[in-house]
């Protein structure tokens, strides 16, 4: 994957961890620490002012989101997402146990700075004090929603989770997007080689490596269709630094890095060819259980008619002449005009440009 868009991607999620914690202490503090003084167990000489322990939880907030996102990088790794939910939970919480008690050793260090009876601050009185209690409890609510919020936003996606959230598209709306169709190349011959059990699991494992790609690229995957994956972009923020076409040679490249790993245990090489296209549709929230953001519109069709040239026109990514004309294609990438061809569903022929890296 590309570097710099790989420390993109960590440094966003670290800050948004760390914001996550200075707000969740911050609530702490709010509504518990203010009467900090009253707990049994710790004797102040003075109240706490607001401004000292404001001070005291953007600090734990800080430390606690920078520990928990070396964590939550390194249980990224496919190994670890390929464990069941509760697994996962459960291996965290041994470190999160860790980080815990990290913060209440620092807290108790802060606190005994500013007063004059740091002996007062015994492990035996920490351990029966209502307000360390307090905010082991705290602790623990606050890691389980952060896991839960995760959970979710892996489940719906982060652009999609929001915009149901707040009911972005209930009424449908006309928006502006650019789609990726991707697609297995050879995947009825592979499914009958290798078993339909067998090419699931090779299958869950590109998949894998294509998420680990798209989160550096702004886009969502929008869905998985048998051995498909759409992905969809806000339309100006796909083509901006050509990160739609960027994704699927970074895609590409990710699975050439791990070709060793694919042969040992599959016998063979998944490759992938795509289609890229976009324009005006309209957008709606859909369902009651299980529901879901549905784009229904031309654009969806004429993406797929694209991506099922790439096999005649022996190219791995074909790109509608509405996106080259949108792109600026820099010097890493080559395009061929291929030519302009009748799709079903459509009045004109389309003209398609196959992509290359160079």
């Amino acid at each position: 994957m590309n570097i710099a868009h790989m420390i993109k991607g960590h440094l966003k999620r670290t800050v948004v961890t760390i914001i996550y914690w200075i707000f969740a202490f911050w609530a702490f503090d709010l509504f518990r620490f203010a009467g900090l003084s009253d707990m049994p167990g710790i004797t102040l000489d003075h109240e706490v002012s607001y401004l000292k322990s404001l001070e005291l939880f953007v600090v734990l907030g800080i430390i606690t989101g920078l520990l928990y996102s070396i964590i939550e990088e390194f249980f990224e790794r496919n190994w670890f997402k390929r464990k069941s939910i509760g697994f996962r939970l459960l291996l965290k919480s041994l470190f999160y146990l860790v980080i815990l008690t990290l913060d209440v050793e620092l807290g108790v260090e802060i606190i005994t700075s500013l007063y004059d009876h740091p002996h007062l601050y015994t492990p035996r009185i920490l351990l029966e004090s209502g307000a360390v209690w307090s905010f082991i409890i705290f602790f623990m609510i606050a890691s389980l929603l952060f896991n839960l919020w995760k959970i979710i936003l892996e489940k719906f996606g982060a652009g999609v989770f929001w915009k149901m959230l707040v009911g972005k598209y209930n009424p449908p709306r006309v928006e502006k997007r650019l789609f990726m169709f991707l697609d297995m190349r050879s995947s009825t011959t592979l499914a009958e080689t290798l078993g339909y059990h067998k090419f699931s699991e090779m299958l869950q494992h590109c998949f894998y490596d294509l998420n680990e790609v798209v989160a550096g690229y702004s886009g969502e995957i929008y869905q998985y269709v048998g051995d498909e994956a759409v992905i969809v972009w806000d339309y100006e923020k796909g083509l901006k630094n050509n990160e739609c076409v960027a994704l699927y040679f970074d895609f590409a490249q990710k699975l050439h890095k791990n070709r060793d790993f694919y042969m040992k245990k599959y016998g063979v090489f998944p490759e992938f060819k795509a289609g890229l296209h976009g324009g005006e549709l309209v957008a709606a929230e859909v369902g009651v259980v299980k529901k879901e953001i549905a784009y229904h519109g031309d654009v969806i069709n004429t993406t797929a008619r694209i991506q099922d040239m790439c096999n005649k026109l022996g190219e791995h990514l074909l790109i509608s002449d509405t996106i080259m004309n949108a792109l600026t294609l820099h010097k890493e990438f080559e395009n061929r005009f291929k030519g302009e061809f009748e799709l079903k569903g459509k009045d004109k022929p389309v003209p398609l440009f196959g992509i290359r890296a160079v």
